[in-house]
């Protein structure tokens, strides 16, 4: 069978060939190769969650589930969705920029007819931390970096640290998703652009749209500005290639004007968010030393690392920080821009520059996360510059290869000391005597290999006894109990390795043994566990996945020249590995109790029966009833409303701190007022409108009896003997108008337009004499500037890509018209 499956390839690969299209089919492999293997690393991460037992935690499954929920369930029965009524006393939806609801493949569930449905949130996010992968080996590929580098590039972002501890934030992992996009064209080469090349700039103007609309407002600034910085001083220091710099800056605006319709209008009326007035006197959480921790090890450790668990996570593993340490003693071009990024982030995301920058550019400190912000720029980074490490092994890198361990030693120290500082001395400590003796014998061995002459087959030696001390190690483990693979020992086994290599002449060839011992040391370490521990249920995934990587470490210690191209492969595993020993067993992973739709349901209900209570409120448009006002922690469902049309006075989302909303609930009176069903006040007098505190104390009620209420629309009939000053118990907001027509007038009478008015927060109106059928819509201010502004960036995206098409052909002229 197997002689005639190679049969069949070599027909195959002939009829290619004859057909012309072997160029075709070595363009198309390494693009087909890096998807299936990034799709499979994405399936063997999410399979728990693919299995439909999976869920992310927290507040995935609160407003960041219920909003767009809500809004395409009101787009699907085709209700108005720029006001959302039900919660937290009604608001525009233009002002939750965290809602997503313009984020095109939200927009799509609703065109389709489609719910946003736990299960089509969950594989939406996991699409993004896939496509953040894909991202990844094509901004290394744009870097210059081969397919193979370019591929290991895309599997150590998959396992992100942000992509994980902030699972339960869907924005921010769109965030990060974007982000090698947008870095793309920051980062590649200017001086020799390639079709690929050219074909990121086209594309940027979309990922600026996606970032805008889909990502998280503090993120996507932060981005913007780095890159922004980049991009310019790249413009002014080359020159020669200025043009393109200029092109990218042009693609970023472009991007932006798209997003008008979703940034201008929230923008504008930026002085009604509260924290918009607190910019620069906000709590901010910076980047700590310590915080650099969690490059390698879990956010569960509260003792080293002290912000929130969802916000701590660099992780990107100890292969790839083993290699970004390495790429740093050589410097290479293409790791210029990727480092001078994350600089330029670091001093941001530490402190030392977000004051000052906050005070220039007080957008920059609405973000309280400073250090989440900037983390994926840091990652991303060093994610590169590991790849680019792999580039060559020259002697110049060799000779600075001792500063190392050095800085190994001090990621690794730190962590070590702090154990032994805070925890009785016992037999599970005895992983590290172990350890001390085994790195002393392996420095011996090799000293006495360096001393004496070579002879065949010493490398081949020196592998084998370190093979049988990685046995001897697991021997302990069976014998004495003693934990002596856990990770912080994995992180000394490597110290220890990295400092055997100064002392190989042959680099070259130590290299290929490293990573095959890390492999097995990692996998043995991470099978071994998951034995004993059978409740994980991951060790049938990854005993399938560790045959043909040991295998392969099989071969490159028999092989050390020919096997030497296996090295990425086992890089990669080991990423695997070592992601799957920091993030497998953690909550956004596991089921826990308070997780999961099933806790949802229990407190808003079962899905089927909310769903129908939302559609009849929706199709009825019954009157407001009193809205309902909970604690935080009360057992009712804070976020109800957006299920089941009812009203409550708050709403726990993030984004939704909105000045006017605050100042009601300061107050009792005010807040006693909003919290009664629907009424209206007339005020004593003739007073002037005013947005300070409300005084009901001489008011009185109005004759007024409520018709319909809709998403963004009122209706109904009021009486009065004279002119007053009318107050609604509804939020006031630019863009509520009302018309007015008389009942008992002749009917040639022409309709009366008003406009809201505020009065200590609430919807007020100047309203004649008489019996008046009275009809308010809501219509979002800022409209026709916002609609301008997209239109103007339709119209550029469309002569920026015009002019692209002209770069990218006269590009490719040159390359054919080039000498071989």
């Amino acid at each position: 069978m197997l002689i005639n499956a190679h049969h069949h390839l070599i027909r195959i690969r002939e009829a290619l060939r004859r057909a012309g299209s072997g160029r075709t089919a070595s363009v198309v492999l390494p693009w087909l190769l890096m998807l299936v293997i990034l799709a499979l690393q994405n399936g063997l991460y999410f399979w728990r969650h693919f299995s439909a037992n999976g869920i992310f935690p927290n507040d995935f499954l609160l407003t960041y589930q219920a909003v767009p929920y809500y809004l395409v369930e009101v787009a699907r029965v085709g209700k108005d969705t720029s006001w959302i009524p039900f919660q937290g006393m009604g608001y525009p939806t233009y002002m939750n920029l965290q809602s997503g609801f313009d984020y095109l493949p939200i927009r799509l569930l609703s065109w389709l007819g489609v719910a946003y449905s736990f299960e089509v949130a969950k594989l939406l996010q996991i699409a993004h931390v896939y496509l953040g992968a894909v991202g990844a080996a094509v901004c290394a590929r744009t870097c210059g970096m081969k397919w193979w580098q370019a591929i290991l590039a895309g599997v150590f972002y998959q396992g992100f640290g942000g992509f994980y501890s902030n699972a339960q934030h869907p924005d921010i992992i769109r965030s990060f998703a974007f982000l090698p996009w947008l870095c793309m064209p920051v980062f590649m080469n200017w001086r020799a652009m390639s079709r690929l090349n050219w074909i990121a700039i086209v594309l940027l103007p979309l990922w600026i749209f996606m970032q805008w609309t889909g990502a998280y407002p503090g993120a996507t600034l932060a981005v913007f500005f780095v890159l922004g910085s980049v991009t310019l001083v790249r413009t002014l220091l080359e020159k020669e290639a200025g043009t393109v710099g200029l092109l990218i800056g042009s693609a970023m605006l472009v991007g932006t004007l798209l997003s008008g319709l979703t940034l201008l209008p929230a923008f504008l009326d930026a002085r009604e968010i509260a924290r918009s007035v607190e910019v620069g006197s906000m709590q901010y959480d910076y980047l700590v030393m310590s915080d650099m921790l969690s490059l390698i090890f879990p956010i569960t450790n509260d003792r080293l690392l002290h912000h929130d668990q969802s916000m701590r996570s660099v992780f990107v593993g100890i292969p790839a920080i083993t290699l970004f340490l390495l790429g740093l003693l050589r410097w290479r071009p293409m790791m210029k821009w990727p480092v001078v990024s994350m600089v330029l982030a670091i001093l941001i995301a530490s402190g030392l520059l977000h004051p000052l920058l906050a005070r220039l550019i007080p957008p920059l400190g609405v973000s309280r996360f400073v250090m989440a912000d900037y983390r994926g720029i840091i990652g991303l980074a060093i994610v590169l510059v590991a790849c680019a490490a792999l580039q060559d092994t020259r002697a110049q890198a060799r000779r600075m290869l001792p500063l190392l361990p050095v800085a190994l030693l001090l990621i690794g120290g730190t962590y070590f000391f702090d154990e032994l500082a805070i925890a009785d001395w016992t037999l599970w400590h005895m992983e590290y005597v172990v350890q001390a003796i085994c790195a002393i014998a392996a420095i011996s061995l090799l000293m006495l290999v360096r001393c004496i002459p070579s002879w065949p087959g010493q490398w081949m030696f020196v592998s084998g006894l370190v093979a049988v001390g990685a046995l001897f190690l697991l021997a302990l483990n069976y014998l004495f109990g003693v934990v002596l693979l856990s990770t912080r020992s994995l992180l000394l086994l490597v110290i220890v390795l990295l400092i055997l290599a100064p002392l190989s002449a042959r680099i070259r060839v130590f290299l290929p043994h490293l990573a095959g011992l890390g492999l097995l040391l990692l996998g043995a370490r991470y099978v071994w566990y998951l034995y004993t521990v059978p409740a994980h249920g991951q060790l049938p995934v990854l005993v399938a996945l560790s045959l043909p990587f040991g295998l392969a470490a099989v071969a490159l210690w028999l092989l050390p020249g020919p096997g030497r191209w296996l090295l990425p492969v086992l890089m990669a595993a080991a990423s695997v590995f070592n992601w799957s020993g920091v993030h497998w067993d953690q909550r956004y992973f596991l089921a826990h109790p308070n997780d999961g739709v099933p806790w949802v349901e229990a407190h808003a209900g079962k899905f089927s029966e909310t769903r129908s209570q939302l559609m009849a409120a929706l199709r009825s448009e019954q009157c407001r009833t009193a809205r309902r006002e909970v604690s935080h922690n009360e057992e009712v469902f804070p976020w109800n409303g957006y299920y089941t049309g009812q009203y409550f006075m708050r709403d726990y989302s993030g984004p939704l701190k909105l000045a006017r909303h605050v100042a009601i609930l300061k107050s009792d009176v005010s807040r006693n007022f909003a919290q009664k069903e629907w009424t209206m006040m007339a005020l004593p007098g003739r007073p002037s409108s005013q947005a300070g505190t409300l005084d009901l104390s001489s008011a009185v009620r109005v004759d007024a009896t409520c018709i319909k209420s809709g998403t963004s629309s009122e209706e109904f009939h009021f009486s009065l003997a004279e002119p007053a000053l009318v107050v609604e118990n509804e939020i006031f907001w630019d863009g509520w108008a009302a018309t007015l027509q008389c009942i008992d007038c002749q009917s040639a009478d022409k309709p009366i337009q008003l406009t809201a008015l505020e009065v200590g927060g609430f919807r007020a109106w100047q309203l004649p004499a008489g019996n008046y059928r009275m009809e308010e819509q809501f219509t979002a201010p800022h409209l026709w500037p916002a609609r301008i502004m997209t239109l103007i960036g339709v119209s550029l995206l469309l002569l920026l890509w015009a002019f692209l098409k002209r770069r990218m052909a006269a590009s490719e002229r040159l390359i054919h018209r080039a000498p071989d």
